[in-house]
């Protein structure tokens, strides 16, 4: 509700009315009101709404007040505060179902899609419906932003950790406040301080933290993991990233299929390959070379032995299966019992070739098993899937 009033209330112009600094601030915190009340009787909402007062007001004259952006919606202070802007927001889980009604030549339609299941492929109509609603999330993000920012009257502190690559700064992770703020900070020169920082900085310049400053770091145990590296097919060439998420979808969706049918129907998804490269960002021109790349690769694992024995089902039989441990979230590839009893994680890399970085994070895995389960370490392989080549590591 409040987003509806507050979006017609600006299309019809209306803070170009306003006369006087505090009618904003009136306006905003009557905004902010209405979207905290969830009843439905109006009488009580004016009643409520006759004692909301839009100045601030504090027991102290020199108190500190911690809140959120969320409450301090229609407030403003002399000197505001904004830390851990290095934090990523917290983001939302995808839904079991997701909707919305969409103008299709002055006619509504309602598109629908459910969440896939585990050992099914995504549902493109779900995916694009998902990538809408995180885009409106964002939009969300630098309203919020802005509002945290405009609060303050005279000062305006905004602190972040920043990690100093020898003489650059490494960009904000994405999601995160100071991600938004990087195009106009990024640049701005770094100064080393030993000392509190002096009230005549010239505006816009970062500070960076003493050199004998260090963090209290907090560890659950000794026990090293190395880092929770992205996937390294996961590549910033956004086509690339693209064919390897493509054909890890099919890879998990082959599991416990008879793979004769499923080679005999392979040729027929071409257009459906295309459809998932489209909704994963890839440039139209591009598309239909990909996708028949994505049909050859797919061709030769689908006549492998060895994947007719990795992709058939075995006991304990698990994809994309997440481990959580020391507040680090892993997700592996495969991982089953074979007929001797072993356990096996196998980790897919669409790649011909094995580095240091795929020996370093199976290693992990088997460790962050081993830690999970309390048992033995298990046996772990690379299968690469250009080629295809079965690669088993030791330790």
């Amino acid at each position: 509700m409040a987003r509806q009033v507050e979006f017609v209330w600006r299309n019809m112009r209306g803070p170009e009315c306003l006369e006087m600094p505090a009618d904003q601030r009136h306006a905003e915190q009557f905004l902010a009101h209405l979207e905290q009340f969830s009843g439905t009787d109006l009488r009580q909402f004016e009643t409520q709404l006759s004692v909301l007062k839009a100045e601030t007001q504090t027991a102290q004259a020199n108190a500190v007040q911690v809140m959120t952006i969320h409450k301090s919606k229609g407030l403003e202070f002399d000197v505001v505060i904004l830390p851990g802007l290095e934090r990523r927001t917290r983001g939302t889980d995808q839904p079991m179902l997701l909707w919305e009604r969409i103008q299709l030549k002055q006619t509504f339609h309602l598109l629908m899609a459910p969440i896939h299941r585990r050992d099914e492929l995504q549902d493109v109509l779900y995916q694009f419906l998902h990538r809408r609603e995180q885009a409106r999330e964002a939009e969300e993000t630098k309203r919020l932003l802005y509002v945290a920012m405009t609060r303050a009257r005279k000062r305006l502190f905004l602190i972040a950790e920043v990690i100093l690559d020898e003489h650059d700064l490494k960009p904000p992770q994405y999601g995160s406040l100071l991600k938004l703020l990087w195009p106009s900070i990024g640049h701005t020169p770094v100064m080393q301080t030993h000392a509190t920082i002096p009230a005549h900085n010239q505006p816009g310049e970062l500070q960076r933290l003493p050199a004998s400053f260090h963090r209290i770091e907090m560890k659950a145990n000794s026990m090293s993991l190395g880092e929770n590296r992205p996937q390294p097919w996961i590549l910033e060439d956004t086509a690339a990233r693209a064919r390897g998420i493509v054909l890890h979808r099919y890879m998990a969706h082959w599991v416990g299929q008879d793979l004769a049918a499923v080679s005999r129907e392979w040729p027929g998804a071409l257009n459906s390959i295309r459809l998932q490269l489209l909704e994963l960002g890839v440039q139209p021109g591009q598309t239909t070379t990909l996708a028949q790349q994505i049909l050859q690769t797919g061709k030769q694992i689908l006549s492998d032995k060895r994947a007719g024995w990795l992709l058939q089902k075995h006991q304990d039989d698990q994809v994309e299966y997440p481990l959580f441990f020391q507040g680090s979230k892993w997700i592996l590839d495969r991982t089953f019992v074979d007929e001797a009893g072993s356990r096996w994680i196998v980790d897919y890399k669409y790649t011909d070739q094995i580095t240091d970085a795929h020996r370093a994070q199976l290693q992990t895995y088997a460790k962050v098993w081993q830690a999970c389960v309390q048992g033995q370490l298990p046996r772990v392989a690379i299968y690469l899937l250009m080629g295809p080549r079965w690669i088993e590591e030791t330790y």
